[in-house]
């Protein structure tokens, strides 16, 4: 793939997220009619499309952090940890304080039913662990959480390894994959914590190592081939009620198969209307993550059965943080960033293309 931003990539964002949106517009009967055959139908396979969404996000995060870092290291010798984390802040924090703002704000109106302390606690980044109570206003805010855990550790563990990169990874993204196999460690129904692991782990190999991007690069079976299996094997092989991630099977061949689909492959997904279609779902994907969240409440968490109508304003909830907060934020994370690169490189070393390209694949 080239160095310029992956419309591919983005499309497969925009897979991703309509796949979350489904699961959860399914699993809180918003279909009618929640005995027919249609809903019944569907009822098998979209609770199992958010698992896959999310798993989809985490390998396309593994794979385009390290990338990231593996170009800004071949063009100026070093990487910028605090040009990193000013990018990452800029791009995750800005919207999801405003999502959590907005629900605070939300229920003190009544809208919405929260626990004392519930968006204090939304912000610390531990959702994906024991520590924090369940809440279904920000429940989605788990994958953040894993997201951040890895913007810290892994670019740390990036400049120190150097020669051990590649096993390092591998070491991870084993013990990620034995771990997602164990139901007991998935942390309130959900947040399969090692699954996570192992698909960042899978995305990240691919950047690093070459003989891993050929392995995968050779994979000539047509895309339906390889997807349809899974979403179908995905609901039948499902363990128990409760644990959503699936057939231990099922497991072990997800990120392969997102590896083999996602990252080794580039172009269009289907026709041009279609593709650009879920490119433009992609580029909002982050926030209507967020928001979609609305969807999944049950009864006793809305002020009334009519503020249900909030799940309806995900799209345009989405559509206003993404236009008027990711953008520009993004924006000047990006100038943040290029000004702390250009006090560390010397000019005559330096060109405007290097000081600007390497962030425009920002996930």
């Amino acid at each position: 793939m080239s160095g310029q931003r992956s419309g591919y990539i983005d499309q497969w964002r925009g897979v991703a997220v309509l796949g979350v949106v489904a699961c959860h517009v399914t699993s809180a009967q918003f279909l009618p009619g929640p005995h027919s055959l249609l809903f019944n139908s569907l009822g098998l396979i979209f609770p199992k499309l958010g698992p896959l969404g999310v798993e989809t996000f985490f390998v396309i995060s593994g794979f385009l952090i390290t990338r990231l870092m593996l170009k800004e290291e071949s063009e100026s010798g070093s990487i910028s940890l605090r040009a990193f984390y000013v990018r990452r802040a800029t791009r995750i924090l800005p919207a999801m304080l405003f999502y959590v703002l907005a629900v605070q704000l939300l229920g003190s109106v009544g809208f919405t039913r929260l626990e004392p302390g519930d968006g204090p606690r939304a912000l610390s980044f531990l959702w994906n662990t024991p520590l924090l109570k369940w809440s279904p206003q920000f429940g989605q805010l788990w994958t953040l959480s894993v997201e951040e855990q890895f913007y810290l550790l892994w670019p740390l563990l990036f400049v120190v390894s150097d020669r051990w990169r590649i096993p390092l990874v591998v070491i991870a993204t084993v013990i990620g994959a034995c771990c997602a196999l164990s139901s007991s460690l998935v942390v309130k129904f959900a947040a399969n914590n090692g699954m996570a692991v192992y698909c960042l782990g899978s995305g990240t190999l691919f950047a690093l190592s070459a003989r891993f991007r050929q392995a995968f690069e050779r994979v000539r079976i047509p895309m339906w081939a390889l997807l349809t299996p899974l979403v179908l094997l995905t609901p039948l092989c499902s363990v128990d009620g409760s644990w959503i991630a699936g057939h231990p099977l099922v497991l072990l061949v997800t990120p392969p198969i997102l590896v083999a689909v996602v990252l080794a492959r580039d172009g269009n997904i289907g026709g041009a209307r279609l593709s650009e279609a879920l490119r433009q779902v992609g580029l909002v994907s982050y926030s209507l993550y967020l928001w979609n969240s609305f969807a999944t409440m049950t009864p006793e968490y809305y002020g009334s059965p009519a503020c249900r109508v909030l799940a309806l304003l995900a799209i345009p909830f989405a559509w206003l943080s993404y236009r008027y907060i990711e953008k520009p934020f993004i924006a000047m994370g990006r100038r943040w960033s290029e000004a702390i690169m250009a006090r560390r490189i010397p000019s005559a070393g330096r060109s405007k293309e290097y000081a600007t390209g390497f962030l425009h694949d920002s996930p």
